[in-house]
């Protein structure tokens, strides 16, 4: 109990910070609510970067905030805390990288449950309606997110229903998490995504940040509402 006060008070401090100084407000989230474009959509494949076309904000700290206290405890959240200041200076995937270390760092695979039991209330909280909305009208699905795999396919597959989830697998070694994440050796297109016995439909819609999602030649190859 002690420590589910605690995660709570943690993050309700950095949504203090974040209303204070707006350091990481998603100014570039996308406006899908245009109704000449959502009846395109019905027959279509749709590809959401989950940071830039879903989630209201594309700040990750709070999430790997919830996996430092639930899956690591109250050491590792506070460290994760304490490197909040640094985080801010670094660029994006350094940060990422840093927080994945902190975060993951000699976590047993098997016993990590956070992704499916904890991390979906939150990721609910910071799902926009317009892209949640956009997303239900597709045919087919697809996401593509920073985070490691482990954290948001749970989420996405089994809240929102979306078949192909792309994200950078977690480095394990005697069935303990590294703390590094494998890399992606090419930029995937629709067609290595969904294979093609799924029938992908040439004219794809993408919603997002592309030029930093994980696979900008992905969006580049979409159509924009």
């Amino acid at each position: 109990m002690a420590s589910k006060a605690l995660t709570k008070s943690l993050l309700s401090f950095y949504r203090f910070i974040r209303r204070r100084h707006k350091s990481h407000t998603h100014a570039s989230h996308i406006k899908l609510h245009k109704y000449s474009c959502h009846d395109k959509l019905v027959t279509k494949t749709l590809v959401f970067d989950v940071e830039g076309g879903l989630l209201r904000s594309s700040s990750l700290f709070p999430y790997f905030m919830l996996v430092a206290l639930e899956g690591g405890g109250l050491i590792r959240g506070f460290l994760l805390l304490l490197l909040y200041p640094l985080l801010c200076c670094l660029g994006e995937e350094s940060a990422i990288r840093a927080m994945v270390l902190v975060s993951f760092c000699g976590l047993k695979k098997d016993k990590f449950r956070v992704g499916r039991s904890v991390l979906p209330k939150y990721l609910i909280e910071e799902l926009g309606f317009e892209g949640f909305d956009t997303m239900r009208r597709g045919k087919k699905r697809v996401c593509v997110s920073r985070m490691p795999r482990v954290m948001v396919e749970g989420f996405l597959k089994e809240y929102l229903e979306v078949e192909v989830v792309a994200a950078r697998e977690l480095k394990v070694v005697g069935g303990f998490y590294t703390g590094f994440m494998e890399e992606e050796k090419k930029a995937l297109g629709l067609e290595e995504l969904l294979g093609e016995e799924e029938g992908v439909d040439a004219d794809a819609f993408g919603f997002g940040c592309y030029p930093k999602s994980l696979h900008p030649y992905l969006f580049s190859v979409c159509k924009v509402c």
